[in-house]
Parts: C-alpha cells; sequence; structure tokens
C-alpha cells in the first residue's frame, strides 16, 4: 500500500531555456522490469506501487517516461489515485516479464496486463475497471503520463491533438518523441509543464481536468486523458509509442492497439518460453521448484541492450528515487564491468553460452588501450564516472577463463581473447595490488576481496598465456600473482584487537588496509574514512573494520575453508554483521556501512545504516558448498527465495530493523535502495548451478591447484 501522489514541484529558470524542474522519481523497489525477447522492440518498463514507472527507450539506460497512473472520479466528488489502492502483481508466469496487476479499493477493482509489443516500439498496458459500488458509468477513468523524452528540460514540447478523428497524447525533443493513444478513444485531452500542471491535484479538487493546454513548450511534459472504456465490461486499451518524430510514435502506438491483442500477449511469451527451452533444467535444485530461477533468467536478459548486444545495465532503478532529482546520478541504469560480468557468469551457469560470448566481445570493444575498464559507462561505452577499480580489470580475465572452461569459447576464440586478457593483466600487474576504491566503491587500500580477485585473475591470465604460448608473460603473472599471495596476511590480516577480544578469536582478515600505513602487520593506528557518518566518526581504525568480503579468500581458491583464519573471520562477521530476519538471514557489507536508511527510515542521510544484501546470503552460500555443508548452503538458497518475496525480484537490501509501516519498510522485505539488482539474480544462479556440481561454479581450478593443493 502506498499513499503517495505526484509531487506538484516549484519551477525555476532554466539558462538552456523553457524550465527546469526538481523532478523527483518513483521508487526503486520495483515490482515488475520487463522487455520484449527479440531485438526488434526497444522498449524496457518497470513498475512500482501498483503503477508503470519508468520507461525505457531506446535501450534500458535511456529513461523516457517517468511515471504512468490511473485516477477515478465520479459526480460525487470521489478521487481514487490507483497507488492508494491495495496491490497485487504477478508474472504472467515465471520466466515470462509480462505482468498481470490488480488495484483494489472500497469502490472499485483495476486490473492490468502489462507487456511491450514484441514488434514495435510500444508498451501495451490492456485494463479493466470493475466497480464493486455503483456502476461503471457513474465513474470516469483518467491516465497521466509524467514524460522525460529529453534531459534538457528547454528542448522538450507536448501536444494534445487529433490525427484522422482520433486523439493522441505526445511528448517529443529533437529526434525522439513518445505518443500516448487509447483504443477506445480519449474524451477529453491536456498536456502541461511539470510543476505547473498537477492533474493529481486538479482530480482531486474537481473530479474532472480542465486547466491543461493542447500544446506546451519548454519544461517537462505531462500528459494526461480521460478513457473512454466499455460501459459493458469496463474493457480498456492503452500504448504508448516511440519513435524518431511524433507520426512515427502514434503509429507505432496505434498499430500496436489494431492487432489482436491476445496474439500480440501471446507471441511475447512465446518468444521467452522458447529462449527459456534453450536454458539448463536447474530447477529441481530449488525449493520453489524453479519459480525464481526462470524469473532471474528472465531479469538477466531483460537488463541486456539490443543495440548494443553483451552489454547489461545493474537494475532498472533509480535507488531512493523519491529523493533523487538527476536520474543519471547515482542510478542503475548504467553498465558497471564488475556487475556485468557476474551476469555473464550467471548466463554461463545457465547454458546460455551466446550471451556470455556477447559479453566478452562487448568487453573487448570497450577495454581502455592501458587495460582497465572505467568505473561504470553507459551502454554505448561513454563514460559516467572515472573512478578506477582493480576488480572490474581481473574479473574480465576470470570470465575468459570461465567461458572456456565452460566450453562457451573454444580453443580459437581463447586466443582471440588473448590480446584484451594480457592488456588487463598487464594493467593489473602495474596499478596492484592496492586500488583506488573497493568493490563497494568506497574507499582506497589493500581491499580484501580486490587483492583476491586480481591474484586469481593473474594466475588464469597465465594459463592462458601458456595456453597460447606466450611464455614470459605466463612467467610474470605466476610470479606477481605469487608475491601478492605470500603478502595476504602483512596486508589484510590482524590479531590481537579489540574486536577480536570481544569475538574471542586470535585474528581476522580486515575489509581495507589503507593506503596511509603500509607496514603494520597489527594495522593499530591505521585510520579509515567511511562516507555518511555522524560528525566526529568519520574516520575508524581499519583494524576494527571485517566484512563478508573476506570470503572471497575461499571462492577465488586461495584459502581453504577451514582455514583457522578463515573461520576465525567468519566468527567475527557473524557476530557483527550477520541479521536475522523473519525471511533468513542475511550479512551488512562492513562495520561502518551508511549507504542505507537510518533507524527511521529515512534514506541517505548522516546516520543512515547499510543494510544486509541478498547477495551476500549468495556468497555464504558458496562458501558453505566450499566447506561441505551442502544442507546450509540450501537453506540459504531457500532464504535468497523468501527475500525475492512474491513478485520474485531479489532486491539489493533487505529492511533488518523493525517494522516501519509509514515508511513501507518491512523486516526482511525490499529497501528503498534498488530491485531488482542483477547481480544478486547472477548469483542465485550460479548458486543453483553450484548445488547441482557440488562445487563453486565460478571458482577457477588452476588457483586452488596453485596454492591448496601443497596445504
Amino acid at each position: 500500500m502506498s499513499t503517495s501522489t505526484i509531487p506538484a514541484n516549484g519551477v525555476t529558470p532554466d539558462p538552456e531555456g523553457g524550465h527546469r524542474i526538481p523532478m523527483v522519481w518513483p521508487g526503486a523497489a520495483k515490482t515488475a522490469v520487463g522487455t520484449a525477447a527479440n531485438a526488434t522492440s526497444r522498449i524496457w518498463f518497470t513498475t512500482v506501487d501498483g503503477s508503470i514507472s519508468e520507461v525505457f527507450f531506446p535501450g534500458p539506460d535511456r529513461i523516457c517516461v517517468r511515471a504512468l497512473r490511473f485516477f477515478v472520479t465520479n459526480a460525487d466528488g470521489y478521487f481514487s489515485d490507483e497507488q492508494d489502492a491495495a496491490h497485487r502483481c504477478e508474472w504472467l508466469e515465471p520466466g515470462v516479464p509480462a505482468f498481470r496487476m490488480q488495484n483494489s479499493t472500497d469502490r472499485y477493482r483495476l486490473e492490468k496486463t502489462i507487456f511491450s509489443d514484441p514488434e514495435r516500439n510500444a508498451l501495451i498496458v490492456r485494463g479493466k475497471f470493475l466497480p464493486t459500488v455503483g456502476e461503471a458509468a457513474d465513474y470516469r477513468l483518467h491516465c497521466v503520463l509524467q514524460s522525460f523524452v529529453s534531459e534538457k528540460a528547454g528542448e522538450n514540447e507536448g501536444d494534445a491533438g487529433s490525427e484522422n478523428g482520433m486523439p493522441f497524447l505526445a511528448a517529443y525533443a529533437p529526434r525522439k518523441a513518445l505518443a500516448l493513444v487509447s483504443r477506445e478513444s480519449f474524451r477529453s485531452c491536456q498536456v502541461g509543464t511539470f510543476g505547473d500542471f498537477d492533474p493529481g491535484a486538479e482530480l482531486r479538487r474537481n473530479g474532472r481536468l480542465e486547466s491543461g493546454a493542447k500544446h506546451i513548450s519548454g519544461g517537462f511534459v505531462v500528459l494526461a486523458g480521460e478513457i473512454e472504456f466499455s460501459p459493458d465490461d469496463g474493457t480498456f486499451d492503452v500504448a504508448i509509442g516511440f519513435g524518431a518524430c511524433v507520426a512515427a510514435a502514434i503509429l507505432q502506438a496505434r498499430c500496436a492497439l489494431h492487432q489482436e491483442l491476445d496474439r500480440a500477449a501471446e507471441s511475447y511469451a512465446t518468444g521467452w518460453k522458447a529462449w527459456q527451452s534453450t536454458l539448463l533444467p536447474l530447477d529441481s535444485f530449488a525449493s520453489d521448484g524453479g519459480a525464481l530461477y526462470r524469473c532471474s533468467t528472465a531479469v538477466l536478459r531483460t537488463h541486456h541492450g539490443k543495440d548494443f548486444p553483451g552489454g547489461a545495465v545493474a537494475s532498472l532503478s533509480i535507488p531512493w528515487g523519491p529523493i533523487k532529482h538527476d536520474p543519471n546520478e547515482a542510478a542503475y541504469h548504467l553498465l558497471w564491468t564488475r556487475d556485468l560480468v557476474e551476469i555473464a557468469g550467471g548466463h554461463l551457469a545457465m547454458g546460455d553460452h551466446s550471451s556470455a560470448r556477447q559479453t566478452l566481445q562487448f568487453l573487448e570493444g570497450t577495454q581502455r588501450g592501458d587495460g582497465h575498464w572505467v568505473q561504470n559507462m553507459w551502454l554505448d561505452g561513454t563514460t559516467h564516472w572515472t573512478g578506477i577499480q582493480l576488480d572490474e580489470t581481473a574479473l574480465p580475465i576470470l570470465l575468459v577463463g570461465l567461458a572456456w572452461r565452460e566450453r562457451a569459447l573454444l580453443d580459437a576464440d581463447v586466443r582471440r581473447f588473448w590480446p584484451m586478457v594480457k592488456k588487463a593483466a598487464a594493467y593489473v600487474i602495474r596499478s596492484g595490488p592496492g586500488t583506488d576504491e573497493d568493490r563497494w566503491e568506497q574507499n582506497a587500500g589493500y581491499s580484501i576481496s580486490t587483492v583476491s580477485a586480481a591474484i586469481a585473475g593473474l594466475v588464469v591470465a597465465a594459463d592462458i598465456a601458456d595456453f597460447v604460448g606466450d611464455r614470459d608473460v605466463a612467467r610474470t603473472c605466476q610470479l606477481t600473482a605469487d608475491e601478492w599471495h605470500s603478502r595476504l596476511d602483512q596486508a589484510n590480516y590482524v590479531t590481537g584487537t579489540k574486536l577480536a577480544q570481544r569475538c574471542g578469536v586470535h585474528g581476522y582478515y580486515i575489509w581495507i588496509r589503507p593506503y596511509e600505513n603500509s607496514s603494520a602487520r597489527s594495522g593499530f593506528g591505521s585510520k579509515i574514512r567511511l562516507a555518511r557518518q555522524p560528525k566526529g566518526f568519520e574516520e575508524r581504525d581499519a583494524a576494527e573494520i571485517v566484512s563478508p568480503d573476506a570470503l572471497a579468500l575461499v571462492r577465488f581458491g586461495l584459502r581453504r575453508a577451514d582455514d583457522s583464519r578463515v573461520l576465525d573471520t567468519i566468527k567475527v562477521i557473524d557476530q557483527t554483521l550477520r541479521r536475522s530476519t523473519k525471511e533468513g538471514v542475511s550479512w551488512r557489507r562492513y562495520i561502518g556501512d551508511a549507504y542505507g536508511e537510518n533507524a527511521g527510515g529515512e534514506p541517505l542521510t548522516t546516520g543512515s545504516v547499510g543494510r544486509s544484501w541478498p547477495l551476500l546470503t549468495g556468497e555464504r552460500a558458496h562458501y558453505e558448498i566450499a566447506a561441505g555443508n551442502l544442507d546450509l548452503a540450501r537453506e540459504l538458497a531457500e532464504t535468497m527465495i523468501h527475500f525475492a518475496g512474491e513478485v520474485r525480484l531479489l532486491p539489493e537490501q533487505i529492511w533488518d530493523d523493525h517494522d516501519l509501516p509509514d515508511r513501507c519498510l518491512f523486516n526482511g522485505g525490499a529497501t528503498g535502495s534498488s530491485r531488482p539488482l542483477v547481480w544478486a539474480h547472477a548469483e542465485y544462479i550460479k548458486l543453483l548451478r553450484s548445488l547441482r556440481d557440488g562445487r563453486i561454479f565460478d571458482a577457477a581450478p588452476c588457483v586452488s591447484q596453485r596454492y591448496l593443493s601443497a596445504s
């Protein structure tokens, strides 16, 4: 249940002309994400709080729609926003990302089926308005669309017009347009500028729309119309079409609605089911019969681009969207190399070799000249943030090795990718073992997970170098990896700390050792600055901060699961970061993490607390597989199913505190950060594959053979 409304924000001058609106974004805890399985349709959509939220075109990194919502009024002054109703959302069937939604109040039920036209650039909503009090003719149904065609507010224009006797609503900018069309027609149409035109507020006051215009120029465009629906059964159909101009967008929408819509929905589902049939049957290794597995596979593919095959965004969401004004700042509809490699590993785990090969080709094309990959980028390869994270250069090497072991790459393919691997390995050697940013993009220094990935990457690079006959490179990679491996404890293992004493252990591996104190084995006095901490608490002793990241030592084959240092570290991790919820256990990222809501549920403020991450539950399950605790690993896999909930989408974080109903935060449920996180779904798929194989699926045998065979 949500009580959110479309905000009426003020307008400020835009030096580029028109208006610049401090517009905020929908919640990030999505209830649905989808796209057609083919490459013809370039529409991606999300839903939240019972309504359509972002719609992306022509790629999953380009937002065009902020919201499409329905409102109900009648002549007696009744008003209802569908987001205030009780919501239910379900997949058409597991693995087919089309969705049935139902919003119910004490006066009506609004049913919707949402999918994109597999043959056109159009999003289709098939609806049914069913009053439970009075007759259908007593009510008026309105839809409101908030557009984001151009990021430059002054470039946007909007029209409420008619073509060939059929009304339409359109928003457009140079080289891009969208059109909202109703199969049953609109009784009235208005457009306005976001911040000046608030249809929700007007409908609440007057029950009808009267203040809008027929054309506006400048500012983000709001489209509003009253929909005619069948008085007999309450049915209606609307479509949002997209194109290079208004005429093209209108044509896309109208052609989508004029076809046999049941057949279009069936075609959409058939495309997804055909792809699902090519995947490994890992369903029997899941306690839910494979429902989350099939949905996870669809989530992975849904986040791939179509103009740039192999590229995939981290999530179709803007974390804590309702406090964000810029859709591209700290948004997850960007590509992170780390997330992309994890996603490609998920594709390999489910037997989708083609997608993994495309990702390797994408990586080949986006590698920088010195061998590294940027922190994140748009799907066309354009850099967004410029930070350097060493694991994002090491992980692609590991992906080549994994694809080779899975026979997704033949020997000739490995030779073809060798130049990419060689450049990446050279960069790792020149830059490591420290990193400018760890895998959580927080701090510089000797991160235990990053160093582990770098060592494993160099060993795999040496293995490939031997295969292609480049012996000098192989030897350099091996010697560097061995040297870094020999210094792991000196860099990241501490003993005799206050934390060790409290937890009753001799020592443990710390999360990260800052550069400032590069010689002290104990880590005493080595300070690390943490983000979003209250004044006076920004700096912590690095020796007192642990993280589940230490499990990378086992995941990558650098330490045995029963190593006493690892076992002691796990004791510390569990005493400090493990959280039990109504849905099962999970872990927070590190002591002092502040990327989350505070105790009152307010996001990203001083005093915020990073909550538990379902993907860390998957990583712990992988450790348990390495330790031979298969029953516990299965239990943790089932916990991930619970975290996904009825919507079968795994969130970035779960709320691990007491329920806050007014904030829609419930113990064991999603926070406002991001849902789905594609990396979490990839981890779940790999976990099922690991349970099937009885070993860690993505661990490179050459690493454990080098460092564990003699120990």
